[in-house]
């Protein structure tokens, strides 16, 4: 029996109850019967620091492996003032430098690897991180296979901190969820609706 793909989710939230972490749940849900899902825990990565950078902190060393065996990445990113969060970017300085000493340019794990973006939040539905997001995508040689998905919260969302994703969202992450499973070459038993 051949072993299944993996996809690593990237939340860009690190609050335990956030938005975007509901829209990773709802994406989990949807792949995990055609792939293997796993989260990144970036929590203990620290700020990068040319200092520090050889040998590598032990939670840099993790991430790495982690997104080195991945298939695929997805990221699911809320949105700081215009801006990725700081977390997050934080993750692919570390991931984008070389893993040995004297080898310059981005590491040969992350050439042409698949990665999708969406992203939950106000008014603009994340549209400057997500823009962000794709441009640091290309410098780092990631390969985004679809255009990124942003949603908008309905604004009472911030006030109860109840999300429920409506369906015309459910729908522009099931087509995601399809266009990543195409690009892996995965057989999808069912449908994602």
């Amino acid at each position: 029996m051949a072993k299944k793909k993996t996809v690593v989710m990237i939340v860009g939230s690190l609050r335990a109850n956030s938005f975007n972490r509901h829209v990773a749940a709802y994406l989990t849900e949807r792949l995990e019967p055609h792939v293997e899902v796993l989260e990144l825990d970036y929590k203990q990565v620290p700020i990068f620091n040319q200092d520090f950078e050889f040998p590598a902190p032990a939670a840099v060393t993790a991430v790495r492996q982690q997104v080195q065996r991945a298939d695929a990445l997805w990221v699911v990113t809320p949105e700081y003032n215009h801006a990725l969060p700081g977390g997050l970017k934080n993750v692919f300085d570390w991931l984008s430098r070389s893993v040995e000493p004297g080898l310059p340019g981005v590491p040969a794990f992350l050439a042409h690897k698949p990665v999708l973006v969406s992203g939950v939040g106000g008014r603009n539905a994340t549209k400057y991180a997500r823009q962000a997001l794709s441009q640091l995508l290309k410098v780092l040689k990631l390969k985004e296979i679809v255009p990124s998905v942003g949603l908008s919260l309905p604004p009472e969302t911030f006030i109860t901190g109840d999300y429920v994703l409506p369906l015309e969202q459910k729908e522009a992450l099931n087509d995601q969820v399809g266009e990543l499973l195409a690009a892996l070459k995965v057989v999808r038993k069912g449908s994602l609706r």
